[in-house]
């Protein structure tokens, strides 16, 4: 469901059903920073960001309360997309609050840089490439934890198909190699 254009620096409160999904339609200013934040009020809610070609999934509170915070800095002016659905099949109410943009500061360029190396996508081709150097070494505790790694981050990226591949990936090889644990993870 397309929600438009939020208000900055007024709280907006939504009912998201099972199912849906809301979007927000946001402007950015080049080098400022923004943030959007959505209180969990009754139900556990995904926030997804696609901001030129910075996107990002932030899911970090299960449960049915507590703030899900999506923060960076815009390498660029123009539009983004700042999408609300529930995490589970089941309606979720939340408050979502966008920041008026400010300046960004250099701590909070090195924070952006910081955070885009962690969920970018050049760290999703190291883990995947571990996972299939560690399986040529006959490694197979190593390849269960790269998979595992592999799939939380793509998952944080919104990548939900890569996601599944390495969750996939990851169930027959630990459970070939009696790694009961770690089979659990993935």
């Amino acid at each position: 469901t397309d929600k438009g254009a939020p208000q900055r620096g007024a709280a907006r409160e939504e009912e998201v059903a099972a199912g849906e999904e809301h979007v927000y339609a946001l402007t950015t200013v080049a080098g400022s920073v923004h943030e959007v934040r959505v209180e969990q009020k009754g139900g556990n809610v995904e926030v997804q960001l696609k901001a030129g070609s910075l996107a990002r999934r932030v899911d970090k509170r299960e449960g049915w309360s507590g703030e899900e915070i999506v923060w960076w800095v815009a390498a660029e002016a123009g539009p983004a997309r700042v999408s609300v659905r529930p995490a589970k099949q089941r309606a979720a109410r939340y408050r979502l609050d966008l920041h008026p943009p400010r300046p960004a500061a250099a701590s909070d360029r090195q924070r952006h840089e910081a955070e885009v190396a962690l969920f970018g996508p050049q760290v999703l081709d190291a883990v995947e490439s571990a996972a299939r150097q560690f399986a040529a070494l006959g490694l197979p505790d190593r390849q269960v934890l790269a998979l595992t790694r592999l799939s939380i981050l793509a998952d944080i990226r919104g990548e939900r198909a890569r996601a599944q591949r390495a969750g996939e990936e990851c169930v027959p090889v630990a459970r070939s190699s009696g790694l009961d644990e770690e089979l659990a993870k993935c």
